[in-house]
């Protein structure tokens, strides 16, 4: 009679063996959790949100190209110092483009944005050494996520936010007020005129002249708001000065609710102009 090889049994018994866990067939544990980084090798990207919103709500005008406002020294970009290069040249993070908002990692650092994180308004974009630029063919704002990233492909996303653009008042509009203002007044040769020269940064109408009673006494005119807020940053709160019912006597051009307003072009009576569009009391700043 012909006999069963033996290798399909000590195949079964060391298989039983190893999976009833026995004696000197050990299971090698979970080797311990790796230490997180030290802070310094992280990438620690600090966007200058106020300085971007302040010089941008001056600055950005639909259609025409903007200054460029550079992400990485935090300032507008220029080709002064602390570098020699322009921004776009230079790498962020390099001798010659010291940066001010990121640190730690394996510099130089490139900027690209997060594509689930929004983006800049149309017409506009953040190259790779982190230069808002481009001309805006809306007068829509926007919040977008933006990234800094070094050698070693660590990142730290923020988000960055850049108001509403605003319409360049009509060409002249405040030469033409001034006239005007100064006719109705009285004014000519040996006497000062009152001159109604438009809305001022603060958002108050800005005068010279004659003084506040003169305008109060003209009998044309139109009673225009000179509130003006800048809502900050991810509408945290508004820096607001002026009054919805301020500037008695204006002639000059007004903007409606939901309108672009800004230097010359004031909101009518009872709005607020919110970052460069009137808003009414529902708006991002509440009366």
């Amino acid at each position: 009679m012909r006999s069963h090889p033996a290798v399909p049994v000590v195949a079964l018994v060391v298989g039983l063996l190893i999976g009833l866990g026995a004696p000197g067939v050990a299971q090698v544990p979970p080797g311990p959790p790796l230490p997180a980084p030290p802070p310094e090798d992280l990438v620690q990207f600090r966007p200058p949100n106020e300085a971007l919103l302040e010089h941008a709500q001056q600055n950005l005008l639909v259609g025409e190209e903007y200054a460029g406002f550079d992400l990485c020294r935090g300032g507008i970009a220029t080709t002064t110092g602390p570098g020699a290069l322009n921004p776009s040249d230079s790498p962020c993070g390099d001798p010659l483009n010291p940066s001010t908002t990121v640190a730690g990692g394996n510099p130089p650092y490139h900027f690209q944005l997060d594509r689930m994180g929004g983006f800049p308004p149309l017409g506009m974009w953040v190259d790779l050494n982190g230069v808002l630029r481009g001309k805006p063919s809306g007068t829509r704002g926007a919040t977008f996520k933006v990234c800094a990233v070094d050698l070693s492909g660590r990142f730290d996303c923020k988000y960055v936010t850049v108001p509403d653009p605003q319409t360049r008042p009509v060409p002249d509009a405040q030469a033409e007020v001034a006239a005007s203002a100064t006719k109705k007044s009285g004014g000519g040769a040996g006497k000062a005129g009152l001159l109604l020269l438009g809305v001022g940064a603060a958002g108050a109408a800005v005068y010279a002249g004659s003084a506040m009673a003169d305008l109060a006494a003209m009998s044309a005119g139109s009673t225009v708001s000179n509130r003006f807020c800048i809502v900050s940053v991810m509408g945290n709160g508004c820096d607001c000065a002026g009054s919805v019912t301020g500037g008695t006597g204006w002639t000059g051009p007004t903007a409606s609710e939901g309108e672009g307003c800004g230097s010359g072009v004031p909101c009518e009576a009872n709005l607020s102009c919110n970052n460069g569009r009137c808003e009414g009391p529902g708006g991002r700043c509440r009366f």
